[in-house]
């Protein structure tokens, strides 16, 4: 698009990876408790220390930017570690309840066994399992559909990973710098945004140069339709 396409909004939440996570700086500790969505976007600047008129008219310093981004980490999903499937298999008896199923399938088998054992008549093996069969079956079934599900969560994650966009334009130093990695983008960046860009961190709108401004939220809230943002809105 050309500049009559451009939107721009301040990046609230940079990390994918830090801005809530803990340490010793008092700063760290009150953004990471606060709600980015709602709050108005001058106090979110100044709980990273940022001027609101500063920063949306000429951006971020290099020098604060690199600061932030010690501080905050890189705008990326940290990915954990693969699981295998014998990790996978076993999460599923780790549940309380499952174990507790367990034993009692256990202890009806023992009692199946000796009920066999004492019996003076011939009693097939199935009648005489059935409960514990029945327990331990549903049980194994139970630890397959987890295994599939967490595969698929897994799957979900790297799909939403490969979402992310990885350059973004970003006000720094008082010029517009085009196909920035976006993983360097820190909390009180100003980006700008045009038609077909993916937005690439969690960010608030403060300017729009077209008269609507709508979002394709599908990867992450399974709507069809997109959602119109307001200036100063979440």
């Amino acid at each position: 698009g050309d500049e009559q396409d451009k939107h721009v909004a301040v990046v609230s939440d940079a990390s994918f990876a830090t801005t809530s996570s803990t340490t010793n700086d008092s700063n760290s500790l009150t953004a990471g408790q606060v709600d980015f969505s709602s709050t108005p976007i001058p106090k979110i600047l100044e709980l990273f220390e940022l001027s609101h008129d500063n920063v949306l008219h000429s951006g971020l310093t290099s020098e604060k930017a690199a600061t932030l981004f010690q501080q905050y980490g890189p705008n990326s999903f940290t990915q954990p570690p693969g699981k295998s499937l014998l990790q996978l298999i076993q999460e599923q008896f780790e549940d309380g309840l499952v174990q507790i199923l367990l034993v009692v399938a256990l202890v009806s088998g023992i009692f199946s066994l000796m009920e066999v054992l004492s019996s003076t008549h011939s009693t097939s093996f199935l009648k005489a399992f059935v409960e514990p069969i029945i327990i331990t079956t549903i049980l194994f079934l139970n630890a397959i559909v987890g295994v599939i599900q967490s595969q698929s969560a897994q799957e979900s994650l790297d799909a939403l990973s490969k979402l992310q966009p990885s350059v973004a334009t970003v006000l720094r130093d008082s010029k517009w710098l085009p196909d920035v990695d976006a993983s360097t983008l820190v909390p009180g960046d100003v980006i700008s945004l045009k038609v077909g860009n993916a937005v690439p961190a969690d960010s608030r709108l403060v300017n729009i140069q077209t008269s609507t401004f709508a979002v394709d939220e599908a990867s992450l809230t399974g709507e069809s339709v997109t959602t119109q943002k307001i200036p100063g809105e979440e």
